[in-house]
């Protein structure tokens, strides 16, 4: 009795030293990734303190501008290796809805990426996410921004 309770023991803590159940990134790199992003300095995306983690965080978007523009909970994810931005390949649904961005206002972006990139592993990570805004009656522009962060 007591050899079967020790051999259960020590094969509970093999998995447990071997990672099982530990859950690894989802996702594939895809190839190098844009090398410029058209940005516009009065609108900026930070990373929100404390909300970074493995699984996802929480952004702030800021419109310093006199302009309002939209936004989707859509964003790409990439990753640097080798000194290079390498966009990371995963499908998401490109129905969202927009949400304003008013002159002068910020807004919180909470993003979860479990589902569909996994937890992220080690290294330093660029979120890039898309703002429209009307130039001319019913006529659309897109610009971008961005943030780094990196996962420890």
């Amino acid at each position: 009795m007591q050899k079967k309770f020790l051999i259960i023991l020590m094969c509970a803590l093999l998995l447990v030293l071997t990672g099982c159940g530990k859950e690894e990134s989802k996702f594939t790199v895809e190839g190098e990734s844009r090398t410029e992003i058209e940005t516009k300095k009065d609108v900026v995306l930070s990373v929100k303190k404390g909300s970074l983690s493995k699984e996802g965080v929480t952004l702030i978007l800021k419109n310093n501008s006199k302009d309002d523009y939209e936004y989707s909970n859509l964003y790409e994810l990439e990753i640097k290796q080798d000194g290079k931005w390498h966009k990371i390949d995963v499908e998401v649904d490109p129905n969202s809805p927009s949400f304003d961005l008013k002159a002068g206002k910020s807004a919180e972006v909470s993003i979860n990426w479990k589902s569909t990139y996994g937890k992220l592993g080690k290294g330093t990570y660029r979120i890039i996410k898309d703002i429209d805004y009307e130039y001319d009656e019913d006529v659309y522009g897109v610009f971008n921004v961005a943030v780094e962060f990196e996962i420890a």
